[in-house]
Parts: C-alpha cells; structure tokens; sequence
C-alpha cells in the first residue's frame, strides 16, 4: 500500500509509524477473474489498490451496459461520493483477470484518524 503513496506523492514524507500503521489496515485480497467487489445499490466500505490484474467498473442505463474504467496496476479504487456520504453506489466492479488488490476498509481508516485527532498528532 504504502508504494501508492510513495508514487501518487513522492514530497510526502512518511514516518516509519505511519507506514506500520498503513501495513496493519491493509488486506491483500486475491481475486479470480468475475469476482465482484462492488454492486449497484450497494454502499462502498473500503478503498482499493490495485496490486495486479485489472478491474472493469461499469454501470447500466436504460438496460444497456456501459463500461467506464478499467482499474490497472497501481490505481486507486474509490467511489467517493459513496464511501464518504454513505450514498448507494450505480457501479459494478468486477476483475477482468485474476487480481491482488489491497482493501482498507472504512471502519479501520476512520478509527485510525479519529485516535489521531484526538491525539493531536
């Protein structure tokens, strides 16, 4: 996980905690090709890195099946509007191949800032 940040932010500094910490929430998940990780009228409860593989996201309209990004090698997978709000997501994500992503979840990552904040670090 900690490569994407490295990548996406190479001015970021990363403490040796923080890293540990990011490694403690991640989850590498190992997809076979039609596993699906996120459904219409489903609400997302994690953010996803793509390790290997590719994910196809698509969504339906008028009975017709569009395909509107395909996940690779290093991106980040968020519906935001989804995962912050809580909203019901229109999108499918499935693995186009075998896949390893890694998953944190929300519940982890909020609990995590929240100790943070009350820290004040």
């Amino acid at each position: 996980m900690i490569e994407f940040a490295r990548k996406a932010f190479p001015e970021l500094f990363i403490s040796q905690e923080l890293e540990e910490d990011l490694q403690k929430m991640s989850i590498v998940l190992e997809l076979d090709e039609g596993h699906t990780l996120l459904q219409p009228r489903q609400s997302l409860q994690s953010v996803y890195f793509v390790k290997n593989g590719v994910i196809r996201s698509s969504l339906k309209k008028a009975q017709i099946e569009f395909t509107n990004w395909f996940y690779g090698k290093g991106d980040m997978m968020i519906a935001a509007e989804s995962f912050y709000l809580d909203k019901e997501s229109g999108l499918l994500w499935e693995a186009s191949c075998t896949s390893q992503i890694i998953e944190i979840k929300k519940k982890t990552s909020f609990f995590y800032l929240r100790n943070i904040q009350l820290l004040n670090i």
